[in-house]
């Protein structure tokens, strides 16, 4: 349940244009794409 939800936000997030793999290598990487990725406003 909790890859599904982790899979479904990186998939939603339209600032990189990679991946999901690397959209998922950035987030361990960088803090401020984690915190994007995780607290980004929904419309």
């Amino acid at each position: 349940m909790v890859v599904g939800y982790g899979y479904s936000l990186l998939t939603n997030e339209p600032t990189a244009k990679v991946g999901i793999k690397n959209k998922g290598l950035m987030a361990g990487w960088n803090e401020h794409y984690l915190a994007e990725v995780l607290f980004k406003k929904t419309t």
